[in-house]
């Protein structure tokens, strides 16, 4: 019997365990994405609302003011592409938390500042 058992550990016991593990890692993965297109679209969503907290983090009121910021101060702090902090500002505009002030001739590019409630 141990001849055998020995044997079974040498050649069958490393493929046999791969092949366990590999079939209950990808049924739980496919269990929660069941195509790619949906796992991108998820990890997608998941990079944007990473965006919008940083940048929510950033310009968001500390104590009773508010600092005005354009999109190009926030990409600088947070070292992130300044069109993603533009998109992300534009969102947060949509969702009520920051508003949007114009530009001046100087510097035409608008500034941004959490709204106060």
């Amino acid at each position: 019997m141990v001849i055998v058992w020995k044997s079974f550990l040498a050649h069958w016991a490393i493929p046999l365990a791969s092949w366990v593990l590999g079939t209950f890692v990808g049924a739980t993965f496919r269990r929660f994405y069941p195509s790619q297109k949906e796992w991108k679209e998820a990890r997608a969503e998941r990079a944007i609302a990473k965006v919008d907290a940083e940048v929510w983090k950033q310009i968001r009121p500390t104590g009773s003011y508010a600092i005005s910021q354009d999109s190009k101060m926030i990409a600088d702090a947070l070292s992130l592409d300044q069109d993603a902090v533009a998109d992300s500002l534009e969102r947060l505009e949509g969702q009520g938390k920051v508003w949007r002030h114009g530009g001046a001739l100087d510097h035409p590019s608008p500034y941004w500042s959490p709204v106060l409630r």
